[in-house]
């Protein structure tokens, strides 16, 4: 048996989709097929895990904590094609989580894929402070907008001052659109009260 399930984990850490195939003529139980699955969404793996989502499809619909473990592996590993795959099985705070996750190991395609489906300024911008904090800087453009930068560094500079190196480029934008900001401020006749 445990040959058996190492057999099927494989094939789902290396996307194998023959082997994953064996899947239903083997009955391996639910637990080695989910271990399959967050191997195969770890990894980046997606030519087998349609296979792996259509067998667990019913698990994965009624066990919401499934499908949120699943999701964090498949961001984590920067899996963008699994991320959508499982966008259907998964929850706004699921996502949020994912969306961290991503940010964190600065794979900006998932970043892309799970903004508009999760809430980007939880817990102070929690994904933005995370891609930041890291140097993930087309992580940190993608979140920008629909994030809360200024509180993001904020608690960058409070909680990580010795990496302010690798948050530079967040504090960059932050000036960038308070001078801005300030140049669409400008009153042109006070302006040109002052020029005299």
């Amino acid at each position: 048996m445990f040959r058996e399930y190492n057999k099927i984990v494989e094939a789902g850490a290396s996307g194998e989709a023959v082997g994953l195939r064996y899947l239903p003529t083997t009955d391996p139980g639910v637990n080695t097929k989910i271990d399959a699955l967050w191997m195969a969404a770890y990894s980046g793996k997606d030519r087998g895990i349609c296979l792996l989502i259509d067998d667990l499809r019913p698990v994965l619909e009624n066990d919401k904590d499934l499908a949120y473990q699943t999701l964090l592996y498949a961001a984590g590993g920067g899996n963008a094609p699994c991320v959508e795959l499982l966008l259907p099985f998964s929850t706004t705070a699921g996502n949020t989580m994912a969306l961290k996750q991503a940010a964190k190991h600065g794979h900006v395609e998932c970043v892309r894929i799970l903004i508009p489906v999760s809430t980007p300024t939880f817990n102070n911008s929690e994904a933005l402070r995370h891609a930041a904090k890291r140097g993930h800087n087309r992580c940190v453009e993608a979140l920008y907008g629909v994030s809360d930068p200024f509180e993001a560094l904020q608690q960058l500079r409070t909680r990580h001052q010795d990496k302010q190196s690798k948050w530079e480029h967040l504090s960059q934008l932050c000036q960038r659109d308070i001078l801005l900001q300030a140049i669409n401020n400008l009153d042109p006749c006070n302006e040109g009260r002052r020029k005299i």
